[in-house]
């Protein structure tokens, strides 16, 4: 495993890494037990999900969930924050994925993601994530064309997400992953 220093005098594994999301965990952002989230460094150790409160997990193939966070702020670093934002991309259309979607955009989420690099990641931790858009569902025209649905969920932070690792998550998800 190769690793190099960063401008900020840490090492940094350098190995290649790969793009894209393998499994997303989608929760009620007030489902979650909000004081019992311990954090050291940007790692969680503990969160516990609130009883009678369950969510909903998609697994990807291919290239179809992304995940961007940029960083904001006026220079100064005042008012510096960062904006998540999760699209995924699921194949084939049905009434049940439309009524998921729909229960999920009456609240604020927290999504809990696992990448292709198995880095899990707890997304919107700070003020929960907002269904933003999606592009409705398409069939395309012709039968090469997709036959698929595009949801996005947006959010602001004051922090870039939070990392945990698969012990963390089998705890508190359940071994969702």
């Amino acid at each position: 495993m190769g690793h190099c220093i960063t401008n900020l005098g840490y090492s940094a594994v350098c190995d290649e890494s790969i793009g894209g999301i393998k499994t997303i965990a989608i929760f009620e952002y007030a489902g979650i037990d909000w004081d019992s989230l311990v954090v050291s460094d940007f790692m969680v150790s503990a969160l516990d999900v609130k009883p009678d409160y369950s969510g909903f997990t998609y697994q990807f193939v291919e290239d179809n969930a992304t995940w961007t966070e940029p960083p904001l702020g006026d220079g100064a670093k005042v008012n510096s924050h960062w904006e998540p934002n999760v699209n995924m991309i699921f194949k084939k259309m049905s009434s049940a994925l439309n009524m998921e979607m729909y229960e999920l955009s009456k609240n604020k989420v927290v999504i809990f993601l696992q990448d292709n690099n198995d880095n899990y990641w707890i997304v919107g931790s700070d003020r929960g994530l907002r269904f933003t858009d999606s592009d409705g569902g398409t069939t395309g025209a012709s039968m090469s064309d997709p036959n698929q649905v595009s949801v996005n969920f947006k959010g602001m932070s004051t922090h870039p997400s939070y990392q945990f690792d698969k012990d963390t998550v089998d705890v508190l998800i359940g071994g969702l992953f």
